[in-house]
């Protein structure tokens, strides 16, 4: 009997054991799991399959102001480690403090991040992705409004390293400037739209009155089409029959125009006799459309969009398959078509073409596809660059647009991970020390930044007094803004102390915790197997003393 209760001591004292270790582990470090629908605690399996095949290092480097070292920061840190978990150790990630006017703030900037705030106070939070060769990618600012597209921000930016070569896309817009020209005397810029596309793609223009568009454009993409030239549409055509796709925003009433030039264009597009020989019947009557989003890969996890006005569509032509993407009561505002296209010329509409190098083709010698949505406006900032402080994005205009370039040039190299719209991070028992600590010194925080801010408006106030002439900069005023932002570094020196003492609580709450569980867990199971171990011997005791009386 002595024997089997040091047995059954010793194996639960091994039980214990790992237990305590175990319930650490899940308690302290960051580990969850995960039995979401939509997985929005961990990594998309498109990012853990690239990360997976990938076999060169990678490096993150998260630059980080001291004062905004906070929740939003530890969100961050646990996406960038959930990378690295998925990597085979071949991705390296760091925290580095970034202080105004340090090192490494200099180091942050040369990188392209953008420093927030006013320049006596610049803040940084960004991140900047580095293969083993050396190049780099910056995530300039890390908004938290946009949380959301935290993986699908680092997944993009990771699969562009690595000696990426972007894809060239065509952009035909003879109406709307929506990209600057090659010539030195155009003082136009880019729409943000193309701005964002030029990170993965070269981005070409095309001028109306080209006779031939080359098949290296992965995509063409056609914006709001006016007085389109007769060899341009050969051109178009000819492109898709030799497999190539296009997207065409087709607009009946530009409202990006009319901002800019004051006046309605009322110029027919010269894209008629070839929608029409797609077997399109294209409806010009305006409407404010009650958009229906299809469900499809391409519009997964997008709720809003936002367009003022827009034609519609309908495809009579059933020998191409036709994939409805967006519709309203009226007909279809966005879809695909594929299938084998015809030529609607019977020859080449110019004799000086050289057909030998290009002949003529009359049918699909090679799978292409047309993207056609009935509003170009969507692409204009006006209509989708807005942000909410609640909700991140109102609308996934650019989200769409993004999705559909994808899609057209075939860019599997891109990882088009689709943006978690109730992306959060579990609130493991770790980070809820981390917030209690937080509340414990909210106050005196709350109470700094305070008055913080009073004298960063006072700093203001005596500025625009200057510039408007309603005081002299004098060597008081200049002593006295001196003094004022000596006390706003002081402030700041107060919050970082504030921070290393919320760190220092939670570590010491975490500490606690840990010896309580060493402590409380084996007491409680020696406790449990002394009381079990006295049962069976006074059971024992009685038992015997039974068989003696017996005898």
């Amino acid at each position: 009997m002595k024997k089997h209760s040091l047995l059954l001591f010793a194996i639960c004292l091994i039980i214990s054991f790992f237990a305590v270790n175990t319930g650490i582990t899940l308690f302290t470090q960051d580990f969850s799991f995960d039995f979401t629908p939509d997985k929005r605690y961990t990594l998309n399996q498109a990012t853990k399959n690239w990360l997976k095949n990938n076999q060169s290092k990678l490096f993150a480097r998260l630059y980080v102001s001291p004062e905004l070292n906070n929740e939003y920061t530890a969100q961050i840190m646990h996406v960038l480690e959930r990378y690295k978990q998925n990597s085979h150790n071949l991705f390296s990630v760091s925290l580095i403090e970034t202080p105004a006017f340090s090192p490494t703030s200099t180091e942050a900037e040369k990188f392209g991040i953008i420093p927030l705030g006013n320049k006596e106070t610049p803040q940084y939070l960004g991140l900047v992705l580095i293969d083993e060769n050396g190049q780099s990618k910056t995530i300039s600012y890390l908004n938290p409004d946009k949380i959301a597209y935290l993986e699908h921000d680092i997944s993009r930016n990771l699969s562009s390293l690595n000696d990426y070569k972007k894809p060239k896309i065509g952009i035909l817009s003879p109406a709307l400037p929506v990209i600057k020209g090659n010539s030195g005397f155009d003082y136009g810029s880019d729409w943000t739209f193309i701005k964002n596309l030029r990170q993965y793609y070269d981005i070409n223009q095309i001028s109306n009155g080209i006779a031939q568009i080359p098949l290296s454009y992965k995509a063409v993409i056609v914006i709001n089409p006016r007085q389109i030239e007769n060899n341009t549409t050969y051109a178009l055509e000819q492109y898709l029959l030799r497999g190539g796709n296009l997207i065409i925003f087709y607009d009946p009433f530009s409202e990006a125009f009319y901002a800019q030039n004051g006046k309605i264009d009322n110029r027919p597009s010269g894209l008629e006799n070839f929608l029409q020989n797609l077997g399109i019947e294209y409806d010009y009557t305006l409407r404010n459309p009650e958009i229906i989003i299809k469900e499809n890969q391409l519009t997964q996890n997008i709720k809003k969009l936002h367009l003022t006005s827009a034609g519609s569509f309908n495809v009579y032509n059933d020998n191409l398959s036709f994939i409805e993407l967006l519709s309203s009561i009226q007909g279809s505002i966005a879809g695909i078509l594929e299938g084998t296209f015809y030529s609607s010329y019977k020859q080449p509409p110019f004799n000086t073409f050289d057909t030998k190098k290009n002949p003529f083709v009359s049918i699909s010698i090679a799978p292409g596809k047309v993207i056609l949505l009935s509003d170009s406006d969507l692409l204009h900032d006006a209509l989708w660059l807005r942000t909410d402080n609640h909700s991140g994005y109102i609308n996934n205009n650019f989200d769409l647009i993004e999705r559909l370039v994808d899609f057209a040039a075939a860019n599997n190299t891109l990882l088009s991970i689709i943006p978690q719209q109730t992306f959060i991070t579990c609130n493991t028992l770790n980070n809820k020390f981390k917030l209690y600590a937080q509340e414990k010194y909210a106050p005196q925080i709350k109470k700094i930044k305070t008055e913080k801010q009073a004298i960063e408006e006072q700093i203001q106030q005596i500025r625009e007094d200057i510039n408007n002439g309603k005081t002299v900069l004098s060597l008081k005023k200049a002593s006295q803004i001196e003094t004022l932002q000596k006390e706003l570094l002081a402030f700041d020196k107060n919050l970082r102390q504030k921070e290393d003492q919320i760190k220092q609580y939670t570590q010491k709450i975490q500490m606690l915790f840990i010896i309580a569980n060493i402590i409380v867990f084996p007491g409680i199971t020696i406790l449990i197997l002394y009381i079990i171990i006295r049962i069976l011997r006074i059971r024992n005791q009685k038992f015997l003393e039974k068989a003696c009386n017996e005898q």
